[in-house]
């Protein structure tokens, strides 16, 4: 059985014009934007809510918990699993049937930040309904993140920056 799939203007208050899903923007629309309550109830009441200590490096758990947290803050009806492996990079799997995602093993020697970033990236493919690194996704990334007390400076699609809070995180690969 297929989820119901939800308008973005449905989901916690992710503000899109024109009544697109969250799982396909058809037209192609990226205004995306958070409301004030969107941003109170995200940021650092996530990593509460997924039980994640930012001043430590992540566990295998925590992986998951970012996914399920995010999930289950946008109200989707969507499980998705998440797998460590050692791999050159991390993959969003729409073929299988669950929707996996699987991240490599080498993410562990940066910030923690840089951690949560990197799984909501990846959760975005499933979130946006886009394989690629669309102006969609990426306005469904910022989104995604802005959750999570993140802020992207990208290069073309992965950052050349990364912020938390508002503060710059060091610690990320190929800084630009």
């Amino acid at each position: 059985m297929k989820a119901k799939q939800k308008t973005i203007t449905q989901v916690s208050g992710c503000v899109v014009g024109k009544a697109n899903t969250i799982n396909r923007f058809c037209d192609g629309e990226t205004g995306i934007c958070l409301s004030a309550e969107y941003k109170k109830r995200g940021g650092n009441g996530l990593y509460e809510a997924a039980g994640i200590k930012t001043k430590r490096k992540l566990r295998t758990d925590d992986f998951q918990a970012i996914v399920d947290v995010t999930i289950d803050f946008l109200g989707l009806e969507l499980r998705v699993s998440v797998f460590m492996l050692d791999i050159p990079r991390g993959l969003a799997l729409f073929c299988t049937p669950t929707p996996t995602i699987l991240l490599p093993a080498w993410i562990r020697e940066y910030h923690a930040a840089y951690q949560v970033y990197y799984v909501v990236h990846e959760l975005c493919h499933f979130v946006s309904g886009t394989a690629g690194h669309s102006r969609v996704f990426k306005a469904v990334e910022d989104c995604l993140l802005c959750l999570w007390g993140l802020d992207i400076k990208r290069r073309s699609v992965y950052p050349k920056g990364l912020l938390k809070n508002g503060k710059p995180i060091k610690d990320i690969p190929h800084p630009g």
